[in-house]
């Protein structure tokens, strides 16, 4: 049986065309790209015409790669041979409209926003993301289980899934952009089941009412908004519940006194909605916890999937740092970029005793030095790096931003270790 290989096409928005005439054009133009690799977007296009209707074509994940093992040896790989694999196409447009604050809210109580998938303001956050294992892949194969097991009506009280996801681990790790990304790269692969797709953030902190026991009326009240969207069955909903830890805190908590009455009601009502909601087979719940220590067990318990998003460690610290570095050369921050100075997909982790390294091996020691820092901080240190240490328009060269950036990253640990002194 053949991996599958996934393409994804962006089309121009103001071009109508018939997609199965244009997936046999794509299939034609996939064989004159070269190299194509996995992860790989391209812009440029050999077939006349086609970029009168095309914006980009990107080559994304291969299926059944799971296992590190077939990850590494994909890591080697220079071209795929596209003979040996099954491509799915999806075609999809880009919403231009963004998150928007909820129009039947006032400014003051807002508590939720909504945007069309996809979404021009959720474009590239998947592929930003970098970590150590494979977690974006695991996601996406859940989320798809779960919706092709409520497609096909399977019984919940047979078996169990309430499609609600639970993100939690240290603050900056990336969990509520994993959850926009998902949503983004499910309204794409999902596009031919669904006739629209919806995207709902929920402000939390706006429905925790100054006033006693009216947070449980505006969790109702907000619920209920929500039902009416998933009304329309001809679409698809995601449910964003960022911090949501102060909507379903503990209830023993309160009972002993150490929170707020109030909150029981929050909890209780959150609960409540949950289980009347999750009888809609077109609603995907994402939710992100910095402190899942916080939240009741019953809401825990209720999620069909608890992931721990951790600090990126040396591996994904390199990728993250390698595309940053290639993204200031493509611009031309970086200039006098040698041959040699290229970077390797991945680095020889045994060059550490070698007396002069070149620019992977020295990116790669950089990258076990950061280890500590969180993602949302990484992906700002080459920009620290450049405004501390080159202070120029242009950096001559990328060892000279190498040792900008190494300076940048102690700078960076020195921080946190006098704000952590303070707290």
């Amino acid at each position: 049986m053949k991996n599958v290989l996934h393409v994804e096409v962006l089309l121009k928005p103001e071009k109508a065309i018939e997609i199965p005439e244009l997936e046999k054009v794509i299939r034609l133009e996939l064989k004159n790209i070269e190299p194509i690799v996995p992860e790989s977007t391209h812009t440029t296009f050999v077939t006349d015409g086609l970029s009168d209707f095309v914006k980009s074509i990107q080559i994304c994940e291969i299926e059944n790669l799971l296992d590190n093992e077939n990850i590494e040896q994909m890591a080697g790989v220079e071209s795929l041979d596209l003979d040996t694999y099954l491509i799915k196409i999806y075609f999809y447009k880009l919403d231009d409209s963004g998150l928007v604050d909820d129009a039947t809210s006032d400014e003051a109580t807002c508590k939720m926003r909504r945007c069309i998938l996809p979404n021009v303001d959720f474009c590239g956050i998947w592929e930003s993301l970098v970590f150590q294992e494979p977690i974006k892949e695991i996601l996406l194969n859940y989320a798809q289980t779960g919706m092709n097991f409520a497609r096909h009506n399977v019984d919940t009280n047979v078996i169990s899934y309430n499609r609600l996801i639970l993100l939690h681990g240290p603050p900056g790790t990336g969990k509520t952009s994993i959850c926009k990304a998902l949503a983004q790269k499910l309204s794409i692969r999902l596009g031919q089941q669904y006739n629209f797709f919806e995207f709902i953030e929920i402000n939390s902190h706006n429905l925790l009412s100054k006033y006693f026991s009216e947070s449980g009326s505006l969790v109702m009240s907000m619920f209920q908004q929500i039902k009416s969207v998933l009304e329309y069955g001809d679409s698809l909903v995601f449910i964003l519940i960022d911090e949501v830890e102060s909507l379903t805190r503990a209830r023993d908590a309160v009972l002993s006194g150490t929170e707020p009455s109030d909150s029981i009601r929050v909890v209780n009502a959150v609960l409540t909605q949950l289980d009347n909601l999750r009888k809609y087979p077109n609603v995907i719940f994402l939710t992100t916890s910095n402190v899942t220590e916080a939240i009741d067990t019953a809401f825990t318990d209720r999620a069909d999937i608890k992931m721990l998003i951790n600090p990126p460690q040396e591996m994904a610290i390199y990728t993250i740092l390698k595309a940053a570095i290639e993204e200031l050369i493509k611009v031309k921050l970086i200039i006098n970029v040698e041959e040699n100075d290229k970077f390797d997909r991945l680095p020889d982790v045994n060059a550490e005793h070698k007396e002069v390294l070149n620019t992977t091996q020295k990116l790669y020691q950089i990258s076990k030095e950061s280890v500590g820092l969180s993602g949302r901080v990484l992906k700002k240190i080459t920009f620290i790096a450049h405004s501390i240490y080159i202070r120029q328009p242009q950096c001559d060269g990328v060892h000279l931003f190498l040792d900008a950036l190494h300076k940048a990253v102690k700078y960076q640990k020195t921080q946190d270790a006098g704000i952590t002194k303070i707290k």
